[in-house]
């Protein structure tokens, strides 16, 4: 009974009043020195001095407002207090054994809850097929697949992975290069014979433009015509099958990634024109939140795209 009664002040008194103040890594070093029997042991034990631990001790005693050790010359005896603190520090240390194995298990075993976001140009490409092998050979991770042209920071939206296509905003965020597609401008014969084939970058000027958002905020189209602006692009979208296919129609010159057109290419339904000049490559990435702790399902997922989208046989729709 007396035990009952020293424990429920301990809960639902002097914890509920020190509470804001209480140091838990205290509540593990009190447990230490009980179970070592002496301070001298227990400072032997953790490495640590005698009079550190003996003021460490007295801290955890004043943010719990009550004595929980009477110090002997060999050691300790714990007061009626200090008996039933000690049970709910047990408690409390078995709990934190508890979280830290549960949280081990999800770091390294192939199974929870993952959410990806992809922009919509992917979404029906060779990462289709990625997240379906993906699911198949790890039935046990739950996943959730956003698709969006959005920029998607992982450290401020609730997702573990962001396939992201060109510039990574946030230069802080963890980051793996999956590849790298290369670009050229693209035109169909019938917009050449009616337009004419640009013989230089500036004369771009001159042409219909089909841009992609993401082109016209990376100054591509700025640096072809060497800085200047010039009228705007006939045609502006955020979907690069959009701009493929307003080029097959005849209405402009678009920037495409050679995989996206290549067939295209190779049957005469598109040209290349100028060639010669270097387009940056796109740059197609999977975005984290950290490289150090990541967990294995992660790990696995971003090994897949990295596997799949270097595929030869592999369709890049982007």
């Amino acid at each position: 009974m007396l035990m009952n009664v020293a424990s429920d002040r301990i809960s639902k008194a002097a914890l509920a009043e020190y509470t804001p103040r209480l140091d838990l890594n205290l509540f593990v070093l009190f447990l230490d020195v009980i179970n070592c029997g002496s301070i001298s042991q227990a400072a032997l034990h953790l490495r640590m001095p005698k009079a550190t631990l003996s003021r460490k001790l007295r801290q955890l005693e004043q943010q719990v407002g009550a004595v929980l050790v009477r110090r002997g010359a060999q050691r300790l005896e714990l007061t009626e207090v200090g008996e039933a603190f000690m049970r709910r520090c047990e408690r409390i240390s078995v709990e934190a054994n508890d979280a830290s194995a549960v949280a081990s298990e999800l770091q390294s075993q192939l199974r929870g809850v993952m959410r990806i976001s992809m922009p919509i140009g992917l979404a029906s490409t060779w990462i289709s097929q990625a997240l379906s092998d993906f699911a198949l050979r790890y039935p046990e991770v739950c996943l959730t697949v956003h698709v969006s042209n959005r920029w998607i920071d992982v450290s401020e939206e609730p997702y573990d992975v962001a396939i992201c296509v060109g510039r990574i905003r946030n230069v802080q965020l963890a980051a793996r290069r999956l590849v790298e597609l290369p670009r050229g401008l693209y035109a169909s014969p019938a917009y050449c014979s009616r337009k004419g084939v640009p013989q230089s970058p500036a004369a771009l000027l001159e042409h219909d433009c089909i841009a992609l958002d993401s082109q016209i905020n990376d100054g591509l189209w700025s640096i072809a015509t060497g800085g200047s602006t010039g009228r705007k692009p006939h045609l502006l979208t955020t979907d690069i099958v959009i701009a493929k296919e307003m080029a097959l129609a005849g209405v402009g010159i678009a920037m495409l990634t050679k995989p996206v057109c290549e067939q295209d290419v190779t049957v005469g339904r598109l040209v290349q024109v100028l060639p010669q000049w270097h387009i940056p490559p796109v740059v197609i990435s999977a975005t984290f939140l950290e490289r150090r702790h990541m967990p294995l399902r992660i790990r696995a997922f971003i090994d897949l795209m990295a596997q799949a989208i270097n595929h030869d046989d592999m369709p890049v729709n982007c």
